[in-house]
């Protein structure tokens, strides 16, 4: 089957990493819901993306980039998942 996510030349995809499909919600929708827990308040599409910039640049100064592994170990919930986010946005991310 071909894949029809490329036609004519012309990626279908509206985002090619991680980073630009988050930036592009937070600054579409800054205010809505991205990640829910039960009995938490509701982190935004604007609170993630900065999350994700301040992990990035963090990453950047201790000299690990995006081809650099990292990995993942926190229990389950929304700090995990924000980790999981914020760190595949710059480096190969192994939860």
């Amino acid at each position: 089957m071909r894949d029809k996510s490329f036609i004519r030349g012309r990626s279908t995809i509206p985002f090619s990493c991680l980073p630009h499909l988050l930036e592009s919600h937070a600054k579409r929708i800054p205010n809505a819901p991205a990640i829910l827990a039960p009995g938490r308040v509701p982190l935004t599409y604007s609170r993630l993306y900065q999350h994700i910039e301040t992990t990035g640049h963090g990453l950047r100064a201790m000299g690990i980039g995006r081809h650099d592994r990292i990995v993942v170990m926190l229990p389950n919930g929304p700090e995990m998942a924000v980790a999981i986010l914020a760190t595949a946005a710059s480096a190969v991310c192994a939860p």
